[in-house]
């Protein structure tokens, strides 16, 4: 058996990093697979945005949490009565948890429109691919 060499470059020149020996010739692969590569490169970089905003929204909220958790020893220190602090500790805790509520909320939000996402990049390439599916049978069906 002989194996094939990889030596072009993606705009077809010879390129000596690509000199790696397979056992079949990968560009025809890579040919072959072209649209799924182009839809996972797609999907990658939508999710990879969302995931960005996600990261960047429970570091902001971490950070909000924070500054207020430690600013609760001030409040209790300037409390003249244990019903002071009790009020204290209640308002700290109903705030928190309606923080934690909203905060939920809105991740939820970002994990749904990155599933929406996704679901358009995939409905995309099974268009262009002339796939049916379930959604595409029942409209055609409908009409």
């Amino acid at each position: 058996m002989t194996k094939k060499t990889a030596r072009k470059a993606a705009n077809g020149e010879k390129n000596e990093a690509l000199d790696v020996v397979f056992p079949f010739d990968f560009g025809s692969v890579v040919d072959f697979n072209h649209e799924a590569l182009e839809t996972m490169a797609e999907l990658n970089q939508a999710v990879i945005k969302r995931l960005m905003q996600y990261n960047e929204e429970i570091t902001e909220f971490a950070n909000k949490r924070l500054k207020e958790d430690m600013a609760v020893p001030q409040k209790l220190m300037a409390c003249d009565s244990t019903h002071d602090i009790f009020n204290c500790y209640v308002a700290f805790c109903q705030d928190a948890a309606q923080q934690y509520l909203n905060e939920t909320q809105r991740l939820a939000a970002l994990g749904g429109e990155m599933t929406g996402e996704a679901f358009d990049v995939f409905e995309k390439a099974v268009d262009k691919a002339g796939l049916e599916t379930d959604a595409t049978r029942a409209a055609r069906a409908a009409h």
